[in-house]
């Protein structure tokens, strides 16, 4: 997944970021665009009932059924600030090649940069 960021001030109609999907895990990788709110949780899991990107089609169990959530904090009225955070998966969350969280605790949230890279991966 690709991070975009938005570099205007907050409004009601526009997203703060937008996240590009794109699954490897099938030959013709599906790519996805999918937008991120202020104010709101995007939560990424096998489970559909608790997250808003269920990925149901995991044969190899490599995500978890809550894996990592995206999320904007706006701390100032034109910077969007957006992070991402590993909510207790087994396999881990990784940014641009790097882990930033797994096993049994919630993580703290990385900032993410414009390009960066969130993946859902095997160690």
């Amino acid at each position: 997944m690709d991070y975009e960021h938005q570099d205007r001030a907050p409004s009601l109609g526009s997203p703060a970021a937008y996240l590009h999907l794109v699954d490897s895990r099938s030959s013709h990788q599906s790519q996805i665009l999918i937008s991120l709110w202020h104010n709101e949780i995007f939560k990424i899991g096998r489970d559909p009932q608790f997250n808003t990107l269920a990925i149901d089609d995991d044969a190899d169990l490599m995500v978890s059924r809550n894996h990592c959530e995206v999320y904007v904090i706006v701390y100032e009225p034109t910077v969007n600030h957006i992070y991402v955070r590993d909510r207790k998966s087994s396999n881990g969350t990784f940014v641009n090649g790097q882990l930033i969280g797994s096993g049994p605790d919630i993580t703290a949230g990385y900032l993410l940069q414009d390009g960066d890279v969130i993946e859902i991966r095997p160690y």
